[in-house]
Parts: C-alpha cells; structure tokens; sequence
C-alpha cells in the first residue's frame, strides 16, 4: 500500500488577489520510506554509541578519582609531599567549594 501525502500550493491568484489553494495528492514513493528508516534506524544507532561512550568516560573518571587517595598517601609515605602541604591543598579545595556554592546561591537568587 502506497502512504499518501498531501501538498498544499498556491499555483493561481484569484481576482481579489488573494492566492488560491489547491491540495495535491501524490503517493510517497516506497524506497523513500525505506531509506528515511534506515536514517532513522542510522541515528538511533549513533545516540547509542554516543551514551555508550559517555557511560564509559564516566566510569574511567570515578576509576581515577579512586586512585588520587591512594597517590597522596604514598607520596606522604615516601616523604614527596609534606604534612603542611597536604593541609594547603584541602584549604585550597575547601576554598574552591565554597566560593563555588556562593556563586550559584547568587545564581538562583538573581532569576
């Protein structure tokens, strides 16, 4: 069964000046159809590999977040970095923390 399409076109004016309609149906040709599916079908597949490699950067980033206690405990072991510095890199990142939850308060209080 062919699927129909209808195609509306001003091909006339009338003496007002006023365009006229016509509705032109036309089938809509089967191999059309078929490749607009397998467009579509192309897409899908492309939003799933996109999601796909999303998820896996993800789980790379959690995997090395895991790793960064472990790096600072051996590099206070091996006495590469100090006590002192340990305790600046937290007051840096509590700074960070917090300057960045100011700056979306203000964010939500100004819309």
């Amino acid at each position: 069964m062919l699927a129909q399409a209808s195609c509306s076109r001003s091909f006339f004016s009338t003496s007002l000046g006023e365009p006229s309609t016509r509705t032109l149906n036309f089938p809509i040709q089967p191999l059309k159809l078929e490749a607009l599916k397998i467009a579509q079908a192309q897409a899908e597949q492309r939003r799933a590999m996109a999601v796909a490699e999303e998820q896996e950067m993800r789980a790379r980033v959690v995997e090395a977040e895991a790793q960064v206690p472990l790096a600072l405990s051996e590099a206070l072991r091996s006495g590469n970095l100090g006590v002192m510095d340990l305790y600046r890199m937290q007051n840096v990142q509590a700074d960070t923390q917090m300057r960045s939850s100011i700056a979306s308060d203000d964010d939500t209080t100004e819309q």
